[in-house]
């Protein structure tokens, strides 16, 4: 039979190319060494062997669990490029597409409440992993189903080739970002062992603060003995409630022998390691060890600590060369005072400018010296140099003036360094409420198109009497988030039967040509989708409007809510029906709205509200709660909670029906009902 030589070869060929390849790695020949879940997105590897060009590997944020990885999240497969990639290379991916990095299913999504990422090579039914890192606890978890959290994957040894960190032991006691802060320079296994250990990273949860190793590692060979110290990093600083700390060793081309009993060689090796502890400069004692890990109890908080390992023979003789190490940490001193929340008091409460006090309570004093200042105001009340417990005060500041205050401990044994940024009330006196219903939202504009939302948002209010109104005192709110509170510190005058614009920004160059009457905070926002706003005067709703994404509302961009002109009164404008999309430009260009002029939007006909439209008990209270009309057309029902997510349907024909809730849970709920071509909505109080 003929042979088919050229096939041969061609396979062969083939064959060699796949071969020589890629690089088959072990646990432990690449390490991670940063997991950032703050923007940007990314993490770092480190090779620790040389990758031959079109070596791959995955990288995943999807947990281990059991026995099989989830699926749910991303996964990235790195190409070793020509030429490969020298070991000690410092490579960075970043979430959203880097060099030699391309998508395997989903692009990863490191969350910032704690996660993992795990490398291995082959695919994701049959995985072979080479490290992992992960910042959702101090301890692996076991067959969790949490994205954010993994069990130690098979193969990997935790401490050895597998690294996890977090605030605590509990299954959220997460970091944000991760990153190792060791050694760059030393053999392959002291390096590896360098970044396994936990107590060599930094977990933090502020991005802004994040500081990893961006330069390449330098990786040594030799045959001789060698001795390094991975574990504490020299110069490292314990916090004061540390008491233990563990000590890692590693050893390279020399055998330790075993302990014979008596802390003395059992000569089954090439002899041991002599371990000496210094504390401020005083020996305080040394040890024969036989492993490469150990650990100093007891430390003392304030305490300089200075280990020197040497490897020496079975007889305790040191080497020829000498094979020595050293390394120093220390333990801070504590920080045992502790401050509570701050109260701060207006002396008097007037339209003009007034004065306010400071408390600041305190616990854990007499503990130190303790420096206070403060950049404004008179401090006083306890002394946390001479008092357990009390309250320090900061009198006579000015309103309008924010207030730095610092508490600095002695040196000598305190590492308190305290600061906290006091705002300053509003001290005004109470307002003069009038009636609910007297001002009225009228015009929303919750998503500028023409800029940004921290530019363009503003929203318009309506005095319905004919008096004017001033609106200084009166707190603009959500419903739902009190962190947006806002109080009008100034005088703000509604006209009789006249409009004003409050927005969150009154420069016309930067907010879409917007004229605002009066310029809010940056905490108060419109959200997009899903929001409210409400005039708060003395703890009084005098009116509040929720829109719901779409579902009664309009969900207008780059145009304003508009009630209709027909409808303004504080009930009606509850009705999303009787909103509309602004159409007049507010400049040649820009997005339309009519902030502070009457509206262009009126209502058609068919989106009257339900003749005889009514719904009672309002606020229900026993899970049942009426609806009668008119007519006895069919009704669709429907309620939607504040995010517009719809929570319940029903309809009925007839002019009466009672509609049971048991399901519902307490709160405030938009329901719309829909007879024919008409609509009429309400809000809807659970209690």
């Amino acid at each position: 039979m003929k042979k088919n030589y050229i096939f041969t070869l061609l396979i062969t060929l083939c064959f060699s190319a796949f071969s020589f390849g890629q690089t088959t790695l072990a646990p432990g020949d690449i390490v991670i060494i940063e997991m950032q879940g703050d923007a940007p997105d990314g993490f770092r590897f480190v090779p620790l062997v040389d990758l031959e060009a079109g070596t791959t590997i995955r990288f995943t944020d999807n947990g281990w669990m059991a026995t099989a990885l989830r699926t749910s999240e991303g996964t990235v497969l790195y190409t070793a490029p020509a030429g490969g990639v020298a070991k000690g290379t410092n490579i960075r991916y970043t979430v959203g597409g880097t060099t030699d990095f391309t998508l395997d299913g989903n692009d990863l999504n490191i969350a910032s409440s704690g996660d993992q990422i795990l490398a291995y090579q082959g695919d994701t039914a049959s995985p072979t992993f080479i490290f992992a890192a992960s910042g959702s606890s101090t301890v692996w978890h076991t067959d969790t189903n949490d994205s954010n959290q993994t069990d130690l994957p098979t193969g990997l040894t935790d401490g050895v080739n597998a690294v996890t960190l977090g605030a605590g032991d509990g299954p959220e006691s997460e970091f944000d970002n991760i990153y190792y802060s060791g050694i760059t320079t030393g053999s392959k296994a002291s390096l590896l062992a360098a970044v396994s250990t936990a107590s060599n990273w930094t977990g933090e949860n502020d991005g802004s603060k994040l500081n990893p190793i961006t330069t390449n590692f330098t990786i040594t060979t030799s045959t001789a003995p060698s001795l390094s110290i991975s574990s504490p990093i020299n110069n490292n600083v314990y916090d004061a409630t540390v008491t233990d700390i563990p000590v890692n060793l590693v050893v390279e081309n020399f055998t330790l022998s075993g302990d014979n009993g008596s802390e003395e060689s059992d000569n089954s090796g090439d002899g041991y390691i002599l371990g000496v502890l210094s504390e401020n400069g005083v020996i305080d004692g040394s040890k024969n060890i036989f492993s490469t890990s150990e650990t100093i109890d007891n430390v003392v908080p304030g305490t300089i600590y200075i280990i020197t390992a040497e490897l020496v023979d079975n007889d305790g003789n040191s080497l020829s060369p000498k094979v020595e190490t050293t390394t120093t940490f220390s333990v801070a001193f504590p920080c045992s005072i502790e401050i509570g929340s701050i109260l701060t008091t207006c002396n008097t409460e007037t339209t003009s400018s007034d004065t306010y006090d400071i408390s600041i309570p305190f616990t854990g004093g007499n503990t130190s010296t303790y420096v206070l200042t403060a950049d404004s105001g008179t401090i006083g009340g306890d002394d946390p140099s001479t008092t357990a417990s009390g309250t320090i005060t900061i009198s006579n500041v000015t309103e309008a003036t924010d207030v730095v205050f610092t508490l600095i401990g002695d040196v000598a044994n305190s590492t308190c360094n305290l600061s906290r940024n006091i705002s300053s009330p509003t001290c005004l006196p109470a307002p003069t409420c009038p009636e609910i219903g007297d001002l009225i939202i009228t015009e929303i504009m919750q998503n500028p198109n023409a800029v940004g939302d921290e530019f363009g948002e503003y929203f318009e209010v309506y005095n319905t009497t004919g008096a004017p109104i001033d609106m200084q005192g009166w707190m603009i709110k959500s419903l739902t988030v009190s962190s947006k509170d806002h109080v009008i510190e100034n005088s703000l005058i509604v006209p009789a039967n006249g409009y004003v614009t409050l927005g969150i920004d009154s420069n016309i160059a930067t907010n879409g040509g917007v004229i605002v009457d009066y310029q809010y905070g940056s905490n108060f926002f419109l959200g997009n989708s899903s929001d409210s706003v409400a005039l708060d005067c003395g703890s009084s709703i005098i009116d509040a409007v929720s829109w719901d994404n779409g579902a009664t509302f309009p969900d207008p961009t780059g145009k304003s809510m508009e009630l209709a002109v027909s409808k303004y009164s504080a009930t009606d404008n509850d009705n999303g029906a009787n909103w509309g999309e602004a159409t007049q430009e507010i400049i040649k260009d820009g997005d339309l709205g009519t902030p502070g002029a009457a509206n262009t939007f009126t209502l058609s006909i068919v989106k009257n509200q339900i003749e005889g439209f009514a719904i009672y008990p309002n606020p229900v209270t026993n899970n049942t709660f009426t609806i009668t009309t008119n007519s006895t057309d069919k009704k669709e029902v429907k309620m939607f909670n504040v995010l517009g997510k719809q929570v319940f349907a029903t309809s009925f024909s007839d002019t009466k029906s009672t509609i049971d809730i048991p399901a519902i849970s307490a709160g405030l709920y938009i329901l719309k009902v829909t007879e024919g071509t008409r609509t009429a909505t309400s809000k809807l109080v659970i209690k």
